[in-house]
């Protein structure tokens, strides 16, 4: 699968599986939307993974949260 300038939305994406996922895709020159609660350490995963990441603060049980998280994305 080609990551390069691809961009993903990562949920969970500040601590365990979604960011070690978030960082796989920016290692491989991808960029990635962080998705996670509000209390999160979203900000200081964004800080570790450089340029290529977002973090968008919500819910992933929320369609209004995940559709903001998409805004960023896009």
């Amino acid at each position: 699968m080609e990551i390069r300038d691809a961009v993903a939305l990562t949920t969970g994406g500040a601590s365990g599986l979604g960011l070690t996922a978030a960082r796989w895709i920016v290692a491989a020159s991808g960029r990635v939307v962080l998705l996670d609660l509000p209390g999160s350490d979203g900000a200081a995963a964004c800080e570790e993974l450089g340029s290529g990441a977002r973090f968008s603060p919500g819910d992933v049980t929320s369609e209004e949260d995940v559709r903001a998280a998409l805004d960023p994305a896009a």
